[in-house]
């Protein structure tokens, strides 16, 4: 199997990726985003998630394919599909919501956080509406914990059409939410090694 890695900076995250597939016996091409690179399998590593989102379809069988990063940067795309409920605050914030909650961008923005009162959240919502993707707030419960590392082949992201991802968790009353996505995340050796061997297994 021929891979090929596109990125926008060769970091060490890609070199460690290269290698980690050389070791279990299978080429890898480095490829800078702009050159021609063919491959049967693609993992995109570019550094802005939006950007990875309009080159996705470009490539051969992407891994985190256009579908799984357009998941992880639209919010409600992904809570919808995974069953959370969340209330969509748009403008006016109603009076009959829920606080204490954690209130998430809809569009990921890294500008979410826990809300405590409805003074706050009036606050958080117009001071965002500036900003299309940031305009609408998903609204859910408050968390008992919020913790973060990396997933590869976790059973909820392959749902949204994700591979791998560095996530920020949520335990908000039994179930272990997604609170953030991030579709390219960094890479030291182990994480590289263990991606490797997914995506061989995977699609080898």
């Amino acid at each position: 199997m021929r891979i090929a890695i596109v990125h926008d900076v060769l970091r060490i995250d890609e070199r460690a990726l290269a290698e980690a597939f050389e070791r279990l016996g299978h080429r890898a091409a480095l490829c800078r985003v702009g050159e021609a690179c063919q491959g049967d399998v693609t993992l995109l590593r570019v550094g802005d998630p939006y950007v990875a989102l309009l080159l996705a379809p470009t490539f051969q069988n992407p891994v985190n394919s256009e579908e799984g990063i357009l998941n992880a940067l639209n919010r409600a795309r992904a809570l919808g599909r995974l069953g959370v409920e969340y209330r969509v605050i748009y403008g006016d914030v109603p009076p009959d919501v829920k606080l204490p909650g954690y209130a998430l961008t809809g569009w990921r923005t890294q500008l979410d956080g826990v809300v405590d009162s409805y003074e706050g959240l009036r606050s958080i919502v117009e001071y965002r509406m500036g900003s299309a993707l940031s305009s609408v707030t998903l609204l859910l419960g408050k968390p008992t914990e919020v913790f973060e590392g990396l997933l590869i082949g976790d059973p909820q992201l392959e749902r949204l059409g994700i591979d791998y991802a560095k996530v920020r968790l949520a335990r908000i009353a039994d179930s272990h939410v997604p609170l953030d996505i991030d579709p390219v995340p960094r890479l030291d050796r182990e994480a590289a090694a263990r991606l490797a061997d997914h995506v061989v297994s995977r699609y080898g």
